[in-house]
């Protein structure tokens, strides 16, 4: 999701992006929200990542936030506010998670200004392609093989 143009990498998915853009809209009132709430707030927002919840939440479903990044009932200092002189600029944009190492490919291609490095790049992006095509194809013929049916 968040694209590093100095780094050349991807720095998060869009779940965990989410997630912590959401904890930074509530700070420092982490008590206003429950493990559950910021659940379901953030599985809302997230439409490129896979959202699953793990393990037993009988005992911290309803907990706010605050038990577990914070100290309940005490006030956070203030800090200072962000500024765009002191945020790196990023590229945010939605990517499903199988598409990144293509997406990571083409930014590199479009950035590449050594031919050698570009023509490779090229190859290594039209192999990816072929394959993930070959597998498309294989994928419609089990579909095709198991339901009868055509459509996939």
């Amino acid at each position: 999701c968040i694209w590093d143009d100095e780094m050349d990498v991807y720095l998060g998915e869009c779940w965990s992006l989410n997630w912590r853009n959401n904890t930074e809209q509530i700070f420092p009132n982490l008590e206003t929200e429950t493990v559950e709430q910021q659940f379901e707030i953030v599985k809302k927002m997230t439409n490129e990542s896979h959202v699953s919840i793990y393990g037993d939440l009988t005992y911290i479903y309803k907990d706010p936030i605050s038990v577990f990044l914070g100290n309940p009932g005490k006030k956070a200092a203030a800090s200072e506010p962000l500024t765009v002189s002191t945020m790196r600029a990023y590229s945010y944009k939605p990517t499903a998670t199988p598409d990144v190492m293509m997406e990571y490919l083409k930014r590199k291609r479009e950035k590449s200004n050594n031919k050698e490095k570009a023509k490779r790049l090229d190859q290594e992006i039209e192999y990816h392609t072929m394959t993930e095509q070959k597998v498309q194809n294989i994928l419609e013929q089990i579909s095709h093989l198991v339901t009868g049916s055509s459509e996939f």
